[in-house]
């Protein structure tokens, strides 16, 4: 069975992994970020692959 961990620094590259590869999946069901959202250099992904903010509001709307 799948063990649940809280999210920490070390699963920043799986997880990046996992939203790219599953991009389109869910852009069906929320708005996309972007191309430059994760994009090497930008500040928003650096914050994002340091810490988790449950309450950021990154949609744009």
């Amino acid at each position: 069975m799948p063990e649940l961990q809280q999210l920490e620094l070390r699963h920043a590259p799986a997880l990046l992994r996992f939203e790219r590869e599953n991009r389109a999946y869910f852009a069906r069901f929320v708005p996309d970020r972007g191309d430059s959202y994760c994009a090497p250099g930008s500040p928003r992904s650096a914050r994002s692959r340091s810490t988790v903010y449950p309450d950021d509001d990154t949609s744009g709307t």
